[in-house]
């Protein structure tokens, strides 16, 4: 069990309690997601007690609404591919599980944590511990360390105390489990048909040893229906699934995921929802940005005053997130080394690399003195009147890269939705050559219902089947489930970090070495 929370509360805390207001208690449940609006009144009225700020926040910003709170604020990022402002590259967890070493694993978060903190964050939403069981889920792609729940379960132990050791509170997520649905919990609600041995042999493990191993001191929920526990009533607002963390031993803080989110807005009013996951026995509401914070702190705050939720219980939560607040603000910031970082997460992205072919032998580097086609497909391109021009992004810097690498190579580009003319037009010219490299994307992205290659995708590449020499999949790794028979394949787990790791086995200058950490 975490120790933060078996220890008498302190002066400062008590203190602090006797003279809150009502209001600014309640505002302690909430964390805001408007970190880049007009948030200023609210943080100074007290009715916010953290902000979640996407990438695109500086750390000026971040600055300046924390130094504006009278209580300390949690300030939170996800952290999943490196989300901190001008903060390195790193390479998404599933890297990790591709590797099996747990001291690499520790260290990738203890690294992610240090340059988090650099910029005023305290919390990440992470690890995610769901287990990529479902090759058809929408949920998962590369952001969860492996399809293996015991191998899950022992790195996450290290990601976790990486996380914690660098002063950051981790909220593991998305308790119990995204692993087994194939539905994205941003359109629709998640399911988890598992009995009930199985689910805590599985889906719970990860969990049950990050609390066991690791202290975690915090959780997030996810938006999901666990049949065999609670039929009627889904994650955040089942009081049996919450129950299932004290029987774990776990006594941290929990939150839920964003209750914006589609599949519970679908079953379930924000009226109902901000004070329903309080009374099911979450200590924080992750907010709906639809709903103005105003109005879901009214949510929280009449149900304090009708009596719906008693004040004992109030005093209770808001002593437990003041104790965490004033453990992270007494941590002391550690020198970072971002070379050194640079240097590890390189090595991360390196030694993930992997190779799997079709008659079991090693990966065979592409041929420089080839004329070959290599296709990119990625969702990053887009169709402006006939032409396929790029930003500048990571995948533009690849096709630089490609070009001047392998010189006897055309490079063509293609969106992940192309139409008919454009499958057309490649057709047209696949017919120039013998060999054909493809180097494909296969998306994940809230709410757009797709993490796969899509059926015109897959139409083409069954048409060029009989030249395409090498297929590189960066993205859901789940996505070669779908594809033909092909020579090789190549994976690479998310980020843009792989990008070069990729090149270097493309090249020959480097062996993949890491193990495919999913069946498909």
């Amino acid at each position: 069990m975490n120790q933060i929370f078996l220890q008498t509360q302190s002066e400062w805390v008590k203190k602090t309690i006797t003279e809150m207001t009502l209001e600014e208690k309640v505002g302690q449940l909430l964390v805001s997601r408007a970190s880049k609006s007009d948030i200023e009144e609210i943080i100074e009225k007290g009715m916010v007690g953290g902000l979640y700020f996407g990438s695109d926040v500086p750390p000026e910003r971040i600055a300046h609404l924390k130094k504006m709170s009278k209580i300390p604020l949690f300030a939170a990022q996800d952290l999943e591919v490196g989300y901190t402002a001008g903060s390195n590259e790193w390479p998404s967890a599933m890297a990790l599980g591709a590797i099996g070493d747990p001291e690499l694993a520790y260290k990738w978060s203890y690294y992610q944590g240090l340059e988090a903190r650099a910029n005023g964050i305290n919390c990440v939403f992470g690890p995610v511990l769901d287990i990529a069981l479902n090759p058809e889920s929408q949920a998962t792609s590369t952001r969860p360390i492996s399809g293996d729940p015991v191998q899950t379960a022992d790195l996450g132990i290290q990601v976790v105390k990486g996380y914690q050791d660098a002063g950051i509170l981790p909220f593991a997520k998305h308790f119990p489990g995204f692993g087994r649905g194939n539905q994205d919990a941003h359109m629709e609600l998640s399911k988890c048909n598992a009995d009930k041995e199985t689910l805590y042999k599985e889906d719970l493990l990860t969990f049950q040893k990050a609390i066991e191993k690791a202290n975690l001191a915090g959780i997030m929920t996810g938006h999901v229906q666990v049949n065999c526990i609670d039929p009627n009533v889904p994650m955040p607002m089942s009081k049996k699934l919450m129950d299932i963390l004290p029987e774990l031993g776990f006594n941290g803080l929990t939150i839920t995921d964003s209750l914006a989110m589609k599949g519970i807005l679908a079953l379930y009013s924000s009226s109902e929802l901000y004070p329903g996951v309080i009374e099911s026995g979450h200590d924080m509401v992750l907010a709906n940005y639809h709903t103005p914070d105003k109005e879901g702190f009214r949510y929280l705050l009449e149900a304090f005053q009708s009596g719906r939720i008693s004040m004992e219980i109030l005093d209770y939560k808001v002593g437990r997130i003041l104790q965490m607040k004033e453990y992270l603000e007494a941590q002391k910031m550690p020198l970072i080394n971002l070379d050194e970082h640079k240097k590890l997460f390189r090595e991360i992205s390196d030694k993930s690399m992997t190779a799997v072919r079709l008659d079991g032998k090693e990966f065979i580097p592409l041929d420089k003195s080839k004329k070959s086609l290599i296709v990119v497909v990625s969702q990053e391109f887009v169709d402006v009147k006939g032409e396929l021009p790029t930003a500048t992004t990571p995948v533009e810097k690849m096709v630089n890269m490609l070009k001047e690498k392998f010189p006897c190579s055309e490079i063509e580009l293609l969106p992940i939705f192309s139409d008919g003319t454009q499958n057309e037009r490649l057709l047209n010219k696949s017919l120039e050559y013998k060999e054909i490299h493809i180097i494909a994307n296969a998306m994940k992205r809230a709410y757009s219902g797709a993490a796969h290659y899509h059926r015109p995708l897959l139409s083409l590449v069954r048409a060029l089947q009989p030249k395409i020499n090498t297929f590189v999949i960066f993205g859901n790794p789940a996505a070669a489930k779908d594809l033909p028979q092909l020579p090789q394949l190549l994976f690479c787990y998310g980020g843009s970090i792989w990008v070069e790791s990729m090149l270097n086995v493309l090249e020959g200058k480097m062996r993949p070495q890491g193990k495919l950490p999913i069946k498909y």
